[in-house]
């Protein structure tokens, strides 16, 4: 039985719904109703939405009261929808951390309100939905290259640290993905296979589970130092103790320190697409890796990148010398795994052989005793003995 999930987040989803209960008065009745819908599945969508997205529901529809003074939600007309689209393109409504909302951001709580009022009244709201909903432009990855992590990498001061930055790296693990990679997930190299495994259970993403090689140059010597360290007497431990807002905290420190860039959990994860969708075959062979199905557009995103001719360059240039480098490191740990067997079968022959001398000198100081007159002392290189007298 799998162990509790670490969540990323407190979500307060009690304080939510009384600061909306607050501001929604009388609709709040039907607006919790709606969430419920959506909880069992029964919305739009066709699908059950988790604790996250239900805060996400929340927010949506404070937000909207917010930025339209208190205005009863299925009373809207087009005019007031348009003002509010307006006023969110414009970025004049403000998350709780004084910034603009994303485009993204946006259109998620444009379709939530527009599922509401179209669920309520669809005759009226349904024809509207075409117009208010924004469209958001692709953007091109922002994704930090190998020489960049190369660099995070070798500002880490500790174990901990590089383990951390190596495996969300060459992972691509998401946040609740890594936070929860417990003892049991991870498979030591063997001489068939000489890199980590780890799995990255389907009950802690939300995409699907796999279980995927690290290949990185730094990652077998990163996470091998970094479980040393570790008790592992409890698989189902959490391997990584961090708590979610301190390692976010850390990782937007170290990129602006030594980067000058932000970087944070979900850039590590653009980063390693970036860097397999390079090096990997198929299509196939990336959805799995990530946990994407294979019908999703986004592997589509990192494999169909423009990439500058320096970046091309770089990669021609740099084949030979990675390929001499990826034997030159599944070399290493075969060696080592060797290395480390020869100990043993060296350990147990000690073993067997000091049994043998026990048992042969137990049964010599017991002849000893039963027939001390056929043991006579002598010398040998100036140390006293007893000797058996052989008798013809």
């Amino acid at each position: 039985m799998s162990a509790k999930k670490i969540e990323l987040q407190d979500l307060r989803l009690d304080l939510r719904y009384n600061k909306l209960k607050e501001i929604s008065k009388k609709e709040f009745i039907k607006l919790k109703e709606f969430i419920e819908l959506n909880k069992n599945g029964e919305g739009s969508s066709g699908v059950d939405i988790s604790e996250k997205t239900e805060r996400k529901y929340i927010d949506a529809f404070a937000m909207v009261y917010k930025a339209l003074k208190g205005k009863e939600l299925l009373k809207l007309t087009k005019e007031d929808l348009t003002e509010l689209k307006k006023k969110l393109k414009e970025g004049k409504i403000k998350s709780k951390f004084k910034r603009a909302y994303s485009l993204a951001s946006v259109r998620d709580m444009q379709i939530i309100l527009m599922r509401f009022l179209e669920h309520n009244k669809p005759e009226k709201y349904s024809p509207m939905r075409k117009w208010f909903i924004l469209t958001v432009p692709k953007k091109d990855v922002e994704y930090l290259t190998e020489e960049e992590i190369e660099k995070l990498f070798r500002a880490c001061k500790t174990n901990a640290e590089r383990y951390l930055i190596a495996v969300l790296f060459d992972s691509g693990a998401r946040a609740s993905e890594f936070i929860n990679i417990r003892f049991e997930d991870w498979e030591e190299p063997t001489q068939q296979f000489p890199y980590y495994k780890v799995r990255l259970k389907e009950e802690y993403s939300k995409t699907k589970g796999r279980s995927i090689g690290l290949y990185w140059k730094h990652s077998t010597d990163a996470v091998r130092d970094y479980l040393a360290e570790l008790d592992n007497s409890d698989l189902k431990e959490p391997v990584y103790q961090k708590t979610y807002d301190s390692i976010r905290i850390f990782l937007t420190r170290m990129g602006k320190r030594v980067l000058e860039k932000r970087t944070h959990f979900h850039k590590f994860r653009k980063s390693s697409a970036s860097y397999y969708a390079t090096k990997l075959k198929s299509r196939q062979q990336l959805c799995y890796r990530y946990g994407w199905s294979f019908s999703s557009s986004v592997p589509d995103v990192y494999i169909s990148r423009n990439q500058g001719e320096e970046e091309v360059k770089n990669e021609m240039v740099n084949t030979s010398m990675q390929k001499l480098e990826k034997q030159n490191q599944e070399l290493e740990t075969k060696m080592a795994l060797m290395s480390e067997q020869m100990g043993k079968d060296i350990q147990e022959l000690q073993s067997g052989y000091d049994e043998v001398m026990k048992e042969k000198l137990d049964e010599m100081f017991k002849d000893m005793e039963k027939h001390p007159e056929d043991w006579k002392p002598g010398q040998v290189h100036g140390m006293p003995v007893k000797y058996k007298v052989t008798k013809s």
